[in-house]
């Protein structure tokens, strides 16, 4: 029997938070983790594989510059002080 992992080890194992790993589920960036009753797993060899896949593609996120990352702020306005 393959070997399952869930969403907290495969979020640590790509360095990311687990919520940016549900954001990229529900856009296909990632396949979609096997349902066994309420909780979400992925099997072992097919992650690996989509893995081995990106690397030999090229598709590693390359790190952005200062200058394309917008500076929105998010969440609640500060008061001034």
């Amino acid at each position: 029997m393959d070997e399952l992992v869930d969403h907290h080890a495969v979020a640590q194992h790509l360095r990311v938070t687990t919520r940016t790993l549900r954001t990229w589920i529900k856009d296909g960036k990632i396949p979609r983790p096997v349902a066994i009753g309420r909780k979400q797993f992925w099997v072992k060899p097919v992650l690996d594989a989509w893995l081995r896949e990106r690397a030999q593609s090229g598709c590693e996120q390359q790190p952005r510059k200062a200058s394309d990352v917008s500076r929105v702020r998010r969440g609640r306005p500060r008061l001034p002080a």
